[in-house]
């Protein structure tokens, strides 16, 4: 749709970006030159559009920082207030200092002692991007990205150091209000101690003798120990569901010493 508007308003100069923009995100900085081009013969002194030249140049096989540097000059005389004329800038100048240092000096890397220097541009350029857009993560890369070359420490920021016309961390009421504390969750209550041992499977607890329908009640709670049987008996002895929680067993339970020691149910 845009290139359908273009070819009906060719004096668009937003449109022109806009498809430029386009161009870079599909991986073809040729087309992005271009249409930076033509905004650039619409307004020469447009910053977005001289930073979609640079961005095209910058793109693709056949980069060039070096032909981006000049094109970066001119963004920032154009817009002396935007933060990221002077990232972008503060980029291409750091890999250009480090290509001409190299070219000068035999393709040697320059020395401790010497790299503050030979990045002291560069690194102006990102304290000036930093204090424009104090909160921007690709001006923070680039000015931590230069000062790890030069091996000095990165330039401070408005976050950290507040400037004259700002208000102190500690005046700010917002910073000084209390948080919320958590809320308690609710405590399950606890589970009564149950006669299965650990990894067993659960099972229900049958009545005692005097709440089973089993005579007489005597000789089953003297026979299994307060628990009625159930279940088949065997020949002079019976299976219990279970005992007590000191008797009750994984598989098997309990036995009754007769059938008749637990009463009629298991007969």
């Amino acid at each position: 749709m845009l290139a359908q508007h273009l070819a009906e308003n060719p004096d668009d100069r937003r449109a022109w970006i806009e498809i430029g923009h386009c161009h870079l995100k599909t991986e073809q900085p040729e087309q992005a030159r271009h249409a930076a081009d033509e905004a650039l013969k619409l307004t020469p002194e447009d910053f977005f559009a001289l930073i979609l030249r640079a961005k095209a140049l910058t793109s693709g096989p056949n980069s060039s920082w070096r032909a981006a540097e000049p094109v970066l000059r001119e963004a920032v005389r154009a817009d002396p207030h935007h933060w990221y004329g002077y990232t972008m800038l503060a980029d291409a100048v750091c890999r250009m200092s480090m290509v001409r240092y190299f070219q000068a000096n035999g393709s040697r890397f320059p020395p401790p002692h010497e790299r503050a220097h030979v990045l002291r541009e560069a690194a102006n350029l990102a304290a000036e991007a930093l204090r424009l857009g104090p909160e921007k993560i690709y001006a923070h890369e680039i000015a931590h990205q230069i000062a790890t070359f030069s091996l000095t420490p990165p330039p401070p920021t408005s976050s950290t150091t507040p400037s004259s016309g700002s208000t102190p961390p500690t005046q700010r009421p917002w910073l000084a209000r209390p948080r919320r504390p958590p809320t308690p969750r609710a405590s399950k209550p606890p589970r009564p101690p149950t006669s299965t041992p650990p990894g067993s499977p659960p099972h229900r607890t049958p009545p005692r003798c005097s709440a089973a329908p089993i005579k007489p009640h005597t000789a089953c709670c003297a026979g299994c120990g307060g628990w009625p049987c159930s279940v088949s008996a065997w020949p002079g002895r019976c299976w219990i569901w279970t005992c007590s929680s000191v008797r009750a067993r994984w598989r098997g339970n309990c036995l009754c010493p007769s059938a008749s020691a637990c009463g009629t149910s298991c007969r």
